[in-house]
């Protein structure tokens, strides 16, 4: 079965076969089999990643989200946004 993975969905062995064609030589049927089999493993592999959780590491120092500078402070547009981290060196 031919899964997405990011939205990639894997060619199948008639596609890669075309695609070798393409560049001017043939793939038989075994050899697509192969490059199939070591595509699947490699997009596996990214699903397994992608369903991972993404590492957070602990906060040392209080934190907020901070907020936009008041037009007075940022007169010419400057700024996208201001925050402060109290305790970092």
């Amino acid at each position: 079965m031919r899964r997405s993975v990011g939205g990639i969905i894997p060619p199948s062995t008639g596609e890669l076969k075309r695609i070798a064609a393409l560049y001017h030589f043939e793939l038989t049927d075994k050899e697509a089999d192969f490059y199939y089999g070591l595509i699947e493993v490699t997009l596996a592999s990214y699903r397994r990643v992608g369903e991972l959780p993404e590492p957070r590491p602990e906060a040392r120092y209080a934190r907020t989200s901070g907020a936009a500078p008041a037009p007075q402070e940022n007169p010419h547009g400057g700024w996208a946004w201001r925050c402060s981290v109290k305790g970092a060196a």
